[in-house]
């Protein structure tokens, strides 16, 4: 559940030397500035997830659209359809087995608003929400890739072990999100064919069923 923000950044809490600190300032400072041209994105994503107690991998795709008028829409084209679309404070889920659109109020939903607050960070590179919970180490800088861990007191350390953002070459946007959680069970969602500032219908907002 995720929704783009295009706001400023703050540096999170960091856990190595002064060194270190200045390189992802700078990583983090130049990802702020490029983000500043971003007003809407349209990307195709491949998401896996590998579960620790089985062999398998489990994939999907689809394409996630946003702008900056607090507009989300996750789409999963396979292996079957569903549709999560946020608009505001009111958010609305499809799926093909049931055929059901379900309405949910982000504000009525602690544990839907803690999602939404943590994944609009991630993908926007806003990480005022998160200051108070994770620390943050530089993996690489060509291209960039930060790494964040929770810190001792946060909740979120008995959920989340490691999350990894990987930036395109460019810098502009997200190439892939790595997310190892507490029990071993690890996803990827990787952003192909990103399209910066395209032009989105706005009767695409109000479409809950494909």
């Amino acid at each position: 559940m995720v929704l783009l923000i295009f706001t400023g950044l703050s540096v999170p809490s960091f856990s190595d030397g002064a060194s270190d600190n200045t390189d992802l300032s700078r990583a983090l400072a130049a990802w702020q500035e490029n983000l500043r041209q971003v007003t809407s994105v349209s990307s195709r994503f491949v998401q896996e997830k590998k579960m620790a107690l089985f062999r398998d991998t489990l994939r999907m795709e689809g394409r996630m659209t946003a702008d900056h008028a607090g507009h989300f829409a996750w789409e999963v084209f396979s292996p079957m359809r569903y549709k999560l679309l946020v608009n505001g404070d009111q958010i609305s889920q499809w799926d093909e087995e049931t055929d059901r659109v379900q309405v949910l109020s982000r504000g009525k939903n602690p544990v839907v608003g803690a999602i939404y607050e943590q994944m609009s960070a991630w993908l926007s590179g806003s990480f005022t929400t998160l200051t108070n919970t994770y620390n943050a180490r530089l993996l690489g800088s060509n291209p960039i890739a930060i790494e964040f861990s929770p810190l001792e007191s946060s909740a979120m350390r008995s959920y989340i072990h490691t999350i990894v953002l990987r930036l395109r070459d460019d810098a502009q946007y997200l190439s892939r999100i790595e997310i190892v959680d507490a029990s071993g069970d690890e996803t990827s969602i990787s952003f192909l064919d990103t399209q910066l500032n395209p032009v989105i219908d706005p009767a695409f907002w109000t479409r809950v069923r494909p």
